[in-house]
């Protein structure tokens, strides 16, 4: 979904109403703001999940003459829902971005050498791998998407790490910080 002014909404921001199925909205779209509960994100997640079924199985629009046109506004759609998915969940996936001293649970610099933007595309790449690989049999998407992450983080942070102590230059020296290592 979009961001207004660059910012999510919250709940409490004006105009922003949770409609009869659970789901916030604001100028008639649906939004996912902050200050949610855990329970209204797995509100919101169920009837996302709903949604991504009910198009795989009866899609919204149908063109026997076109099939390509039609395959197309499909993926469209479900890319739509999909990504109102990862919007719905984004304090999860921040919690995985996030740095350690910050409250996140992964990323820690002084745990190997990893540049943030390479470990965010990475963690980003896995939770499009991971939303391509849910549908509602699975459960809540929150709890899925948590349970995997946590499996895969490690591996991806390892490869990081490795990736980096491949590509440094063997005359460059490694400067320690002022806080000396962990």
């Amino acid at each position: 979904t979009d961001l207004r002014d660059g910012k999510e909404p919250g709940i409490f921001d004006e105009n922003v109403k949770k409609g009869s199925d659970g789901i916030y909205v604001q100028d008639s779209r649906r939004v996912y703001p902050t200050g949610r509960t855990p329970e209204e994100i797995k509100q919101a997640n169920k009837v996302l999940a709903e949604e991504i079924r009910n198009e795989k199985t009866n899609p919204s629009y149908v063109n026997e003459e076109n099939p390509a046109l039609e395959k197309k506004i499909r993926e469209d759609v479900l890319n739509k829902l999909n990504g109102e998915l990862i919007a719905n969940n984004m304090g999860l996936i921040n919690m995985f971005l996030k740095h350690t001293s910050n409250g996140g649970l992964y990323f820690d610099p002084k745990k190997g050498d990893v540049n943030y933007t390479d470990f965010s595309e990475a963690v980003m790449g896995e939770v499009g791998t991971i939303i391509n690989s849910y549908d509602e049999t699975k459960g809540d998407f929150g709890m899925y998407l948590s349970g995997l992450m946590n499996h895969r983080i490690p591996g991806i942070w390892d490869k990081l790490v490795r990736q980096e102590e491949f590509t440094m230059d063997p005359d460059q020296q490694p400067i320690p910080d002022e806080g000396g290592y962990d």
